[in-house]
């Protein structure tokens, strides 16, 4: 292993604060229960 070099996708936060001052955008839920709503309805719709 070269310890010189990055390991890895470095992490990074997403910035909505453009969204909400051009278009108003502003989420309604946080992440976790939009991603666990997601998944459920995914399961329940696949073919």
């Amino acid at each position: 292993m070269d310890t010189t070099k990055p390991n890895g996708q470095p992490r990074r936060c997403l910035d909505v604060s453009k969204a909400e001052r051009e278009f108003g955008f502003r989420a309604k839920m946080d992440f976790r229960t939009g991603l666990k709503n997601t998944i459920e309805w995914y399961l329940i719709h696949q073919t």
